[in-house]
């Protein structure tokens, strides 16, 4: 009985209610400073999509971006790059995928029915929509985490599993947009990857789950749509298909087909949409539209992506890098046929952070850190909770908390000094500004935001 009281204190689904509840602080605090969420280049075209097709019923977005969205002046139109393009007969390009507005369109429901019944406006910018799309998002991610948590507790423990979870929440940015720009399409995707490495390793372990390979396909289905470029990581389940190779399972080309078809489904999905709203297929929104940008696989931007000023994932955020070792010390440690489990995850890191180290906004604009690496967040965390498991005795395990605190602090004060904009710039930002300004947050928590 007092065993599974102890393994009940480490619940996933209690992880989700405490992260749910953090994010709902964060969500409220950044209310209150802002006053609307409705804010963000990506994340209000993002929102675009889902407004034109329930409310007008279309898939064309001109209205929303030149007439209807509140913040309507982050947008600079007739630019081909870093602005937003016309066609020929006139019309606004939304280059950005409908993957994350699919995700959030049970949100907007709720937020008709509430302004409905409550005598708002029902334009889909009204108070209702705002906040129930956005807490929506944030149930996502919550709900990601508790998934998340899942799959890692087999292989390392619910305990290092719990921490690593919440570690990673609040030590990234991946609680900022969870919170403060929460209509980006990152939320999705950190709920889609962890569902997806949740079932991969399910999978690993019993391959026959015809269930489990259809849900497989859903998941990755959605992961294309939200961000295609997210498909690089489905090698996380290779494990669990060479496993089926070598039982011989035979419905196993029934069941691993429906996955393939799933990434041409999703990407034919795009592209009917472009086809419908633009007139021509387009394969690329950026290519097409933003005059030429899209990868540069001749100039990698490697170490860059990973550790400078300017968009360094690790710079910003040392628990990515943190749990990408723990990913690489998994990979020399475990041994037997499990080992190959720890090296899937690790490349899907390496393949995930490689491709858009070639990628022309490889620092994501104006990004907290880089924004790119939440995407591969849940993949960083089993790295993390497999050096949590490792360790041993008081000193080790207090020594890993008091760095983790460390780590977590210091993401705080970096949120707070990008959202008063006190960071140093992007283009000169090292380690020993990025401190100075946090210091300079701890002495003046009250400063005013730069104008």
């Amino acid at each position: 009985m007092g065993h599974r009281l102890r393994l009940a204190r480490y619940s996933p689904w209690l992880l989700s209610l405490v992260i749910g509840a953090l994010g709902l602080l964060v969500w409220l605090v950044s209310l209150s400073y802002y006053g609307s969420f409705y804010r963000g280049w990506d994340a209000q075209l993002y929102y675009a999509h889902m407004r034109t097709v329930m409310i007008d019923h279309d898939l064309d977005s001109t209205n929303e971006i030149e007439s209807l969205t509140p913040g309507k002046q982050v947008f600079v139109v007739g630019k081909t790059w870093g602005g937003l393009p016309r066609t020929a007969d006139g019309r606004i390009v939304n280059l950005y995928t409908v993957g994350s507005s699919l995700m959030g369109v049970p949100g907007f429901v709720a937020g008709h029915i509430i302004a409905l019944a409550s005598g708002h406006d029902t334009d889909g910018y009204s108070r209702p929509y705002e906040f129930a799309v956005t807490l929506w998002y944030v149930l996502l991610v919550a709900v990601g985490c508790g998934v998340l948590g899942s799959a890692i507790a087999p292989w390392v423990g619910p305990r290092s599993a719990w921490f690593a979870v919440f570690a990673v929440f609040l030590g990234t940015n991946l609680i900022y947009y969870t919170g403060v720009l929460p209509m980006m399409n990152h939320g999705p995707s950190f709920l889609l990857m962890s569902a997806l490495v949740w079932l991969a390793l399910r999978l690993y372990r019993t391959p026959d789950r015809v269930w489990m390979w259809r849900a497989v396909a859903a998941v990755v289905f959605m992961l294309v749509l939200v961000r295609p470029t997210d498909a690089v990581m489905m090698i996380v389940l290779l494990p669990a298909a060479l496993k089926v190779i070598k039982t011989g399972w035979r419905p196993s080309v029934s069941n691993g087909l429906p996955v393939v078809l799933a990434v041409f489904a999703a990407a034919g999905v795009q592209l009917l949409v472009w086809r419908a709203v633009y007139g021509r297929w387009v394969l690329n929104g950026y290519s097409e539209w933003g005059n030429g940008a899209g990868f540069d696989f001749t100039n990698p931007m490697l170490p860059e992506i990973l550790t400078s000023g300017q968009g360094g994932g690790w710079l910003y955020h040392p628990l990515y890098g943190v749990g990408f070792a723990g990913l690489i010390v998994a990979c020399c440690l475990v041994r037997g046929r499990e080992r190959g489990v720890w090296l899937a995850l690790a490349a899907g890191v390496v393949l995930h952070i490689g491709l858009y180290s070639y990628w022309v906004s490889w620092d994501s604009g104006d990004s907290f850190g880089n924004r790119i690496f939440i995407n591969s967040a849940p993949l960083a965390a089993f790295g993390l909770a497999y050096l949590l498991h490792l360790m041993r005795g008081r000193v080790a395990v207090m020594s890993g908390a008091v760095v983790m605190a460390l780590l977590i602090l210091s993401n705080a004060l970096l949120m707070a000094c990008f959202v008063k904009q006190t960071l140093p710039p992007r283009a000169s930002a090292d380690l020993p500004s990025l401190i100075e300004a946090q210091w300079q947050m701890i002495q003046h928590p009250g400063m005013e935001a730069k104008p």
